[in-house]
């Protein structure tokens, strides 16, 4: 999601700039973020499935070439541009399994950790007592992590 509200900064400012994502997992995960997607992609923002693998710098022109797979087709392709922004999608902590195993508390099969029932017991964990919130539990944005977090501390005060 940030990746597409720079990228509809960038198409208010100049509308004819090309703008291209490369994603292979993409998640519209909290309220209204999927229509941000649809709101980047009618400004002409291009999302393309790939696995880019290479990037080299033509000497003559300085763009980069980013070579790719095409995750939709299966082919191999590259594309020529002025400027690459990497963004780095989000993973788990690698000491969650040590801090999970202490707590007594799961980790869903990513590495985040698991909520007891996400629809009927959100926050919780089988531990009672013990609460999650925010990235704990996978990728948020800070206006949602501010509400879980809200959420979780009116329930240990509420259930202690």
């Amino acid at each position: 999601m940030i990746a597409a509200k720079q990228t509809i900064i960038t198409k208010e400012h100049d509308p004819f700039v090309e703008t291209l994502i490369f994603y292979n997992d993409l998640k519209a995960y909290g309220k209204g973020f999927w229509g941000f997607y649809q709101k980047a992609k009618e400004k002409g923002v291009h999302y393309i499935k790939a696995r880019p693998y290479d990037v080299f710098e033509n000497s003559e022109t300085k763009n980069l070439t980013l070579r790719y797979e095409d995750l939709s087709s299966g082919e191999l392709k590259k594309e020529e541009v002025e400027l690459l922004v990497l963004s780095t999608g989000l993973i788990p902590s690698d000491r969650n399994p040590s801090l999970a195993k202490v707590l007594e508390i799961e980790l869903d099969s990513l590495g985040f950790f698991k909520e007891k029932d996400p629809l009927l017991s959100p926050l919780e964990t089988k531990v009672k007592g013990i609460y999650l919130c925010g990235g704990a539990i996978g990728p948020i944005d800070i206006s949602e992590s501010v509400v879980q977090a809200t959420a979780a501390s009116m329930r240990a005060i509420l259930t202690n």
